[in-house]
């Protein structure tokens, strides 16, 4: 592995509550994965989570109503989409995206496309086509801290309230 020890892999996501990832599950005929989130930017290995203070930008935007919903396929990822109020969580991607490229953060080139991925292979579930999740409020970002192994294991470092 040819990682500094002193680097984080870091990302910022918005993670459903439980009750939203059970009813995923259910629908899945799985137990929910602890992990599931939807990626608002990614860090990629950095030496400074503090620099990441994230805080004052989503401060002024008020929480706002999602709901999983549908499927999408992205390369070799399945996933379910998202309903609800999208043009704010593009707004609160775009600020975040913002702020972490000011603390020095290299951002990924390809297009944001907000997803929460259930699988990396494989078919697209059929209960993932017509699917259609419980609304929930979107009240705070994590800042995530991602240790790669077999399954990936996350820990949140810091968490920052909307409004």
């Amino acid at each position: 592995d040819e990682r500094d020890p002193a680097q984080l892999r870091l990302f910022v996501a918005v993670r459903p509550p439980a009750a939203a990832c059970r009813h995923l599950a259910h629908a899945l005929g799985r137990d929910p994965d602890p992990r599931w989130h939807l990626t608002l930017a990614f860090l990629g290995e950095q030496p400074d989570p503090a620099a990441f203070d994230l805080g004052p930008a989503v401060a002024g935007l008020p929480p706002f109503r999602l709901a999983l919903s549908g499927a999408t396929r992205l390369g070799a990822v399945v996933a379910t989409g998202v309903r609800g109020d999208t043009r704010a969580l593009e707004a609160l991607a775009r600020r975040v995206q913002r702020a972490c490229r000011d603390a020095g953060a290299v951002l990924e080139r390809r297009r944001w496309r907000p997803h929460l991925t259930v699988a990396r292979g494989g078919a697209v579930p059929p209960a993932l086509l017509d699917y259609e999740g419980p609304p929930w409020t979107v009240s705070e970002v994590e800042l995530v801290r991602s240790v790669l192994s077999r399954h990936a294991e996350h820990t949140v470092l810091t968490a920052f309230a909307l409004g």
